[in-house]
């Protein structure tokens, strides 16, 4: 299992433990897990089959978007660490 996965569902987990000591109600529970998990649901499908019709047509567009991808989450990464205060400023010009 990817470390992605797993802290991902790590974190699933304990929001629902935390979410089951509390007062909140079933049906609330249920529509706020339907509508935080929709619109990932949707990304990672629209993407994937998005990506894999482009990687058909040129393989080399397809590897340059996966890259792309990559390099967009590292800056996000390193974005919200700044924030933080947790590692020194990155500096892109552009």
């Amino acid at each position: 299992m990817p470390l992605s996965v797993s802290n991902s569902l790590a974190v699933s987990a304990e929001i629902n433990w935390t979410s089951g000591l509390t007062t909140l109600g079933r049906p609330t529970f249920l529509w706020t897990t339907a509508v935080g998990i929709l619109p990932g649901a949707i990304l990672f499908t629209v993407s994937g089959t998005g990506l894999a019709a482009i990687y058909r047509m040129n393989p080399l567009a397809g590897w340059a978007l996966i890259v792309a991808g990559l390099l967009a989450i590292v800056w996000t990464v390193l974005r919200f660490r700044q924030a933080l205060g947790r590692a020194p400023a990155v500096v892109i010009d552009g």
